[in-house]
């Protein structure tokens, strides 16, 4: 059985080499993680570790769609598929058929999520919501998607994967 002490103590190494997913929690039990499959919309591009959202046509076909800034509305993270993109820094282009790790049925996964403005103030057990197209720092207004799992040193960079636990649930202002 797998506690979280042992989750917490553990040291997930990111890379646009590995799945998104690191561990899945499914049925109660630690293993993969539950997959559904949407197209992307007509004038986006996603890449794995964003937050999207999910919506359908007229006819039925389920699509992903970029997310905006402190929706409600989110649906999961995309995936990443080697079979179609080198690596999980490439994005997918409209069209595509992708793989996304639903919120709803991975409660409780740890995954590499895709997070905006990184500038050092993202220690563990941080809230994050949709920002924009990425995941950002929680207004609490808003559904919380994720939360850092430990803490990961400031850089310059705009965007960049950190180690995440998916931790669904409403905060308050």
């Amino acid at each position: 059985m797998v506690n979280l002490r042992e989750i917490q103590s553990t040291r997930f190494t990111v890379s646009a080499n590995k799945h998104i997913l690191m561990k899945g929690y499914v049925n109660g039990n630690w293993g993969e993680g539950n997959i559904d499959w949407l197209i992307v919309a007509t004038g986006d591009a996603q890449q794995p570790g964003e937050p999207i959202i999910r919506t359908t046509t007229v006819g039925g076909e389920a699509y992903s769609v970029d997310g905006t800034a402190n929706t409600e509305l989110g649906y999961g993270v995309t995936e990443w598929d080697p079979n179609q993109i080198a690596t999980a820094d490439t994005e997918y282009a409209a069209g595509d058929l992708i793989p996304v790790l639903p919120f709803h049925s991975n409660t409780g996964m740890i995954f590499q999520g895709e997070v905006n403005d990184t500038d050092g103030d993202k220690g563990p057990d941080t809230a994050l919501d949709i920002g924009g197209v990425f995941f950002a720092i929680a207004d609490l207004a808003n559904r919380v998607y994720a939360r850092t799992l430990y803490f990961t040193a400031d850089t310059d960079a705009t965007q960049q994967k950190l180690v995440l636990y998916e931790s669904n649930g409403v905060g308050t202002a």
